[in-house]
């Protein structure tokens, strides 16, 4: 238990070292000029249930996915890889990609290109450079970086790229009101009205088929056994005859004019 509460302590100092890192990059972010700069922060992941894109920030050159970084230690980039303190950091260059992909094609009004992936490290000392085509800042430089790259997007393209993020985007504390259907505990299906089987009509069609023709026989094989049998009495052979007139009647004989079974032309 004291090994389990260490690695949650531990947990949860890591998400509120984090979290601090979120703020103080919206804090630098909110230095930008709002009349050409949007800013969308703690934006959940699309295609992702718990993973979230730090901050969206969207102005004259572009789309901007940054995520950010509250590290301590020494940080340089060789040979075009990121290092902290001379370990390879691939999982945070690639993660950062994978978040400006999952941003760019939520909007479709701007070329992938000018989607384009950020790292934020949260420290006084500038952080230049960049990683796998992931651009490197401090919250010393951010509003530098940003401002001084080349204009790509006009005010059109600009409010259009906010009208699909709005549309697409929510925020990360949101709750999806999407709910699977429940399931159950036996099978894992889907949990709701039984409906009986297309073939039962037909199933009980047949079956009711079946019990005439085994009444059918069975009246049969109770006449054959009554004719064996000599019974003085009238009911026997009354039975009898009725038996044999069902098995040996002629369909046009129960049309109406035509003598009947207790007839002259009838059988008896």
């Amino acid at each position: 238990m004291r090994e389990r509460a260490t690695r949650l302590h531990q947990s949860a100092q890591r998400y509120e070292r984090g979290a601090e890192g979120e703020r103080a990059t919206a804090a630098v972010l909110g230095e930008l000029p709002p009349a050409d700069w949007t800013v969308f922060h703690d934006i959940r992941w699309p295609g992702r249930r718990f993973a979230n894109v730090d901050h969206v920030v969207v102005g004259p050159p572009g789309v901007f996915a940054i995520d950010s970084k509250n590290w301590s230690g020494r940080l340089d980039v060789q040979d075009d890889t990121l290092r902290q303190d001379g370990r390879r950091r691939d999982s945070t260059v690639a993660g950062a990609t994978q978040g400006a992909i999952a941003i760019g094609q939520m909007t479709r009004s701007v070329p992938p290109r000018l989607v384009v992936p950020v790292l934020c490290f949260v420290r006084d000392a500038e952080v230049t450079g960049s990683a796998k085509g992931v651009l490197l800042c401090s919250t010393s430089n951010l509003v530098e970086m940003l401002s001084t790259r080349e204009p790509q997007l006009n005010p059109a393209q600009r409010q259009q790229v906010c009208f699909d993020l709005k549309a697409a985007l929510r925020p990360a504390t949101e709750r999806s009101v999407h709910r699977e259907p429940r399931r159950s505990a036996a099978t894992n299906k889907p949990a709701g009205r039984r409906t009986r089987p297309a073939r039962a009509k037909s199933s009980g069609r047949a079956g009711r088929a079946l019990l005439g023709l085994a009444t059918a026989v069975a009246i049969g094989f109770t006449g054959v056994a009554l004719v064996n049998t000599d019974l003085p009495n009238a009911f026997g052979r009354a039975l009898v005859s009725l038996v044999d007139d069902t098995h040996h009647s002629d369909p046009a004989k129960d049309k109406p004019g035509h003598p009947g079974p207790s007839g002259k032309a009838g059988r008896r």
